[in-house]
């Protein structure tokens, strides 16, 4: 299983330097899984030459603020329209986000015309968004061995549903946790998984944090940091590098990580061009 970084930063960061904190699953015999759409999803994947047109077989969306899903109208419209075949785009999210995402979704990208030229004021022509309907368990089946299953997060308060994702590979082995934005490290989700990625504020703590802080997770087992990609965090100051010590990295853009059962995780930064 592959993970290519789209980004590494928040809500708040400069496009100049870096792009939101999105990611793009590789998996043989599968296809690509995006986990989460910012604003900035489909440019980076553009830049970094992935085919997000035809090869793209699921989004999943941890919660609605745009550093995670201010992209899905420019991918949804460009898979139907530019792939030459009238793409449509599933999603996946937790059950208690995926009414009000399905209903954002009306709004951005109906009405759109279809390939006869009729006007529709539905998204069943052009995206999908599972679940539908009452749903009493958030894992899902994608392909014959790829599992999903979603995870309640702490965000912003009860009335702002967020969920972090495990993704799990039956003929590699391989799972990766994908925490979402959260105020508390699950380390239930962390244990079974091979990586970790886990957003993580550089900021000073303050009493109303809706993020993890770098002094939360400075504290988790070594076993836990040795496998723990930190992003959603943007540039690393100056001064915090002693606090890095264990973790098995820092996200930047195109940063792309081979995850293998009980390896070490190396991430890999892909050569400049000139």
């Amino acid at each position: 299983m592959k993970l290519t970084f789209l980004g590494s930063g928040g809500a708040f960061i400069d496009f100049r330097n870096e792009y939101h904190s999105n990611g793009v699953l590789e998996i043989p015999g599968y296809g690509l899984i995006l986990i989460d759409c910012g604003a900035t999803a489909v440019q980076s994947m553009k830049e970094l030459g992935i085919d997000y047109l035809n090869d793209l077989r699921a989004v999943l969306i941890t919660h609605m603020h745009a550093d995670h899903i201010g992209g899905l109208e420019q991918l949804i419209y460009e898979r139907y329209y530019l792939s030459g075949r009238w793409a449509t785009t599933q999603i996946y999210t937790h059950l208690a986000i995926a009414g009000d995402l399905r209903r954002w979704l009306e709004l951005t990208v109906c009405p759109f015309y279809d390939f006869n030229g009729t006007q529709n004021t539905t998204l069943r022509e052009i995206v999908n968004v599972t679940p539908y309907g009452p749903k009493l368990v958030d894992t899902y089946h994608l392909g014959m061995h790829t599992t999903v299953e979603f995870s309640a997060a702490q965000h912003c308060g009860p009335n702002k549903p967020c969920c972090g994702v495990s993704v799990h590979d039956s003929v590699s082995g391989v799972e990766i946790f994908w925490s979402g934005d959260t105020e508390v490290p699950n380390e239930c989700r962390m244990d079974n998984a091979d990586l970790v990625v886990h957003e993580c504020s550089f900021g000073p703590k303050y009493p109303d944090t809706v993020h993890t802080h770098l002094v939360d997770l400075k504290n988790l087992p070594e076993y836990h940091k040795g496998k723990t990609i930190l992003t959603h965090c943007g540039p690393v100051p100056d001064g915090i590098q002693d606090d890095l010590d264990g973790f098995a990295g820092v996200a930047h853009r195109g940063m792309y990580v081979e995850v293998l059962p009980g390896t070490v995780i190396v991430p890999t930064m892909p050569p400049r061009t000139p």
